[in-house]
C-alpha cells in the first residue's frame, strides 16, 4: 500500500494563460481580449514538471527516482502565506497532515540543492 500523494503542488486557484487569438468570445462592441485563463488543480501539475526538467536539465546523469527524491526531501511544509497548511470543508478549517499534502509543496529552489538522493532500482 502507498501514502498518495507523494508531493502538492499549489492547488486552490491556480491560473493558466495563454495569448487570445479567438475573436468568436467577444463580446458585442467590445475588443477580443488579450490573454484567455483557465483555473482549476489540474494546472498544478505543470508546476511539478517543469521542476521535473529543470532539476533533469541542471543534473543530467539523475535518474527518474533521484529527481523524485530530490523533489520530495525538500518540499516546503507551509502555506504560501507562511502559517501551517489549512484544509477547508464544510466543518470548517482543520490543519493539513501528511495524509493531504504527502511530503510537502514542491519548490524549485530547494530541489535545486537537495544535499542528498536516494536512488532506487525500481520506481512506482
Amino acid at each position: 500500500m502507498y501514502l498518495q500523494p507523494d508531493i502538492a503542488a499549489p492547488g486552490t486557484a491556480i491560473l493558466a494563460a495563454w495569448r487570445a487569438n479567438d475573436t468568436e468570445v467577444v463580446l458585442a462592441g467590445h475588443e477580443p481580449p488579450l490573454f484567455n485563463f483557465l483555473s482549476g488543480t489540474s494546472v498544478s501539475s505543470r508546476h511539478v514538471s517543469a521542476i521535473a526538467a529543470i532539476l533533469k536539465s541542471e543534473n543530467r546523469t539523475w535518474s527518474p527516482s533521484a529527481i523524485k527524491s530530490a523533489i520530495m526531501t525538500t518540499p516546503v511544509h507551509e502555506s504560501n502565506l507562511k502559517s501551517p497548511m489549512l484544509i477547508n470543508s464544510a466543518y470548517g478549517n482543520f490543519l493539513a497532515t501528511p495524509y493531504d499534502f504527502g511530503a510537502g509543496v514542491a519548490t524549485i529552489s530547494r530541489s535545486l540543492k537537495p544535499g542528498l538522493v536516494y536512488e532506487t532500482e525500481n520506481q512506482v
